[in-house]
């Protein structure tokens, strides 16, 4: 992947889009991984997942009402993410991927998933869709049997789905993570301690329109949630 020229293309590209950002005055608070289900990894020719950063003024609050309006297909994920307790080098091993993680965290994340998903150069330098997120509480128990251990259900409003394998469409969280560092450390500052990546999406993304609601529950965990207003009318 890192060899990739799509991906070196892109990668360039997204650089210089989060430096605009920065210089604009957002920080980077950690990376975000997609499509790195079964059929994205089809669709685009790849062998690993496609990352991407995350800022500071795109984490909104647990709960929030968000504005789609203008946005032109807005979907939402339910994830899985880690907080990382130590930088995580490129090259690690399972074990020293695996010491690296402080918390397992609910997440969502928005993303305006237009036009359709086909140049990987493309997709990366806009940042993988990337508009929001939200976080739920971090959970330092259980880590050691990490995400396969964990069941959950997501509710989109219309319906629900139960969630028995949080790996079944992401693929395995230490080969991503590990992944994620060779990626951050060829063309981007590298994960760093502190930093939250959402490893992708535990179910197919839902489409998210105004006045909808979607929830995220692990079992045993607070759930997390976001909801859209009304379209015209602006959330936090």
């Amino acid at each position: 992947m890192t060899d990739d020229p799509r991906v070196v293309e892109g990668m360039r590209r997204q650089q210089e889009l989060l430096l605009d950002h920065v210089r604009a005055g957002a920080t980077q608070v950690g990376w975000k991984l997609g499509f790195g289900s079964p059929s994205g990894l089809d669709l685009l020719a790849l062998t690993a997942p496609l990352v991407g950063f995350l800022l500071d003024s795109a984490q909104r609050p647990n709960g929030s009402t968000v504005d789609v309006a203008g946005w032109r297909r807005p979907v939402v994920e339910a994830e899985i993410a880690v907080r990382l307790s130590s930088d995580l080098a490129p090259g690690s091993t399972p074990d020293r991927v695996m010491a690296s993680v402080a918390d397992l965290v609910p997440a969502l994340e928005l993303a305006d998933a237009d036009p359709p998903p086909t140049d990987v150069a493309d997709i990366l330098a806009g940042d993988i869709f990337q508009r929001l997120f939200i976080l739920g509480d971090e959970h330092r128990a259980g880590w050691r049997s990490g995400p396969m251990a964990l069941r959950g259900t997501v509710h989109d409003g219309t319906s629900t789905t139960p969630v028995t394998d949080m790996q079944a469409i992401t693929g395995d969280v230490l080969e991503n993570l590990a992944h994620a560092a060779d990626i951050g450390d060829r063309f981007g500052r590298g994960l760093r301690a502190g930093d939250v990546i959402l490893m992708g999406s535990v179910v197919p993304p839902a489409p998210l329109g105004p006045s909808e609601s979607f929830t995220f529950e692990v079992d045993g965990w607070d759930p997390v949630s976001v909801a859209t207003s009304p379209r015209g009318a602006h959330g936090d």
